[in-house]
């Protein structure tokens, strides 16, 4: 098994929990459950890391897996219908431990998966223990066209990719490297042809500790990179800003955002904000978005067993660095976890997240205005939300009623008042 320090409290704010922390129900004889849920897995374990809309209306999940009873973990990619029916599934990885943490459909139809391998060595002799930064590139049908392994002797991870104008790819994560006597892990960022070959590769060592969460290209190919880091082995967390020209160049230093506190460093270290922040390509410039709360009168709030955050903070700056909005959003007042975010086609945003007890789904126009907010009532959701009309589909982690270690994914349709359909 991949060990990481993180896991403990990933798993807390996967889980579907009410406040008494009561387990969704979910029948594995019955599909959809009887709370409208369709549901998908195997009974050894599934954890669903990344979920989107495909181009045909249907829509994808991607994660890792246990293929059977003991077994170490595999990447996986579902496609399924409008409906939630099953087009296709695919397993990924080897003989130890692999990894999807993100995954986008491609523009040829098939798909890009990033995450972490410990089944394919960089250096010999290979140690199983030692993991390395994962790229899969799969066709429409989820055939594996290639797969490649990047980073050092070490660990390192990517944790999300993007697709370039010229369709080529950009990959970001951590590499661990080497500091005097200590090895740090630095923000990594890697571009590769479509055959999944180097083209070049940027890291900074401007931090004790970095690391690229996620990564958004412009229409010229430019590169945005947020993620976070700290500045000394005990200092707090801040989000960070890196942009690049297509070529790598750097266009501006890495941007610390030190009036944004993120406090996972309290809990379960710096890897628990690895999914927390997202950056997106938008009209005219860059929008980011993290969890956290703005210094000095930031608070987390623990709920039920899970770890909240005061608010979400989005912001968006121009190519030239210049801010054009900024605003801190809420939720019920008693704390939030961001999930996901999208730009809609009209500019407008989808960010998804979780409150005690609740699914939360907040709508802004382009210049960061809240246009509505939906609460999904009962239940929490791992890892996304797509428009589909007047409603909402929700990719779900599910945990069975009967069982705590079994976990399975699902989907879920909300209506404009945040009931499932």
């Amino acid at each position: 098994m991949i060990t990481r320090t993180f896991i403990s409290l990933s798993i807390l704010s996967l889980v579907f929990t009410s406040l008494s922390c009561k387990k969704v129900q979910v029948d594995t004889k019955s599909n959809p459950t009887s709370s409208g849920i369709m549901f998908y897995g195997n009974p050894y374990g599934n954890t669903l890391e990344s979920f989107g809309k495909t181009a045909d209306g249907g829509f994808y999940f991607a994660g890792y897996t246990n293929s059977s009873a003991g077994s170490n973990q595999q990447g996986f990619i579902q496609k399924t219908d409008k409906n939630g029916k099953i087009i296709w599934y695919h397993e990924y990885g080897g003989k130890y431990d692999d990894e999807f943490v993100s995954a986008h459909q491609t523009s040829d139809g098939g798909f890009i998966a990033v995450g972490i391998t410990s089944s394919l060595a960089l250096y010999s002799p290979q140690l199983n223990y030692n993991t390395h930064a994962y790229i899969v590139k799969t066709d429409a049908h989820g055939n594996e066209l290639w797969q490649k392994v990047f980073g050092g002797r070490v660990l390192d991870e990517f944790f999300d990719i993007a697709e370039t104008p010229d369709h080529d790819f950009v990959a970001t994560g951590y590499f661990d490297g080497v500091s005097g006597n200590e090895v740090q892990k630095w923000l990594y960022v890697v571009k590769v042809d479509q055959n999944g070959d180097s083209i070049w590769t940027r890291k900074t060592s401007s931090f004790s500790t970095s690391i690229g969460t996620s990564v958004a290209v412009t229409s010229i190919g430019g590169i945005g990179v947020t993620g976070c880091a700290q500045k000394t082995d005990t200092a707090s967390i801040h989000p960070v800003f890196w942009y690049l020209s297509a070529a790598g160049k750097v266009i501006n230093p890495v941007i610390e955002y030190d009036s944004i506190i993120m406090h996972d460093n309290r809990f379960q270290g710096l890897f628990d904000t690895a999914q927390h922040e997202k950056i997106l390509n938008a009209p005219g410039g860059f929008i980011f978005i993290w969890g956290g709360g703005i210094s000095p009168n930031s608070a987390t709030y623990n709920i039920g067993g899970n770890y909240y955050y005061q608010s979400i903070i989005a912001r968006k700056i121009d190519y030239n660095g210049n801010l054009v909005w900024n605003y801190a959003y809420n939720g019920k007042g008693n704390g939030v976890s961001l999930s996901d975010a999208m730009v809609n086609p009209d500019g407008s945003l989808l960010i998804s997240g979780n409150v005690p007890n609740s699914s939360w789904l907040l709508n802004l126009d382009a210049s960061g205005i809240k246009t509505s907010e939906i609460y999904v009532q009962g239940i929490g959701f791992a890892k996304g939300c797509v428009p589909i009309g007047n409603s909402y589909a929700l990719g779900l982690n599910l945990v069975p009623q009967i069982s705590s270690h079994v976990y399975y994914f699902g989907l879920a349709i909300a209506d404009q008042n945040g009931k499932i359909k």
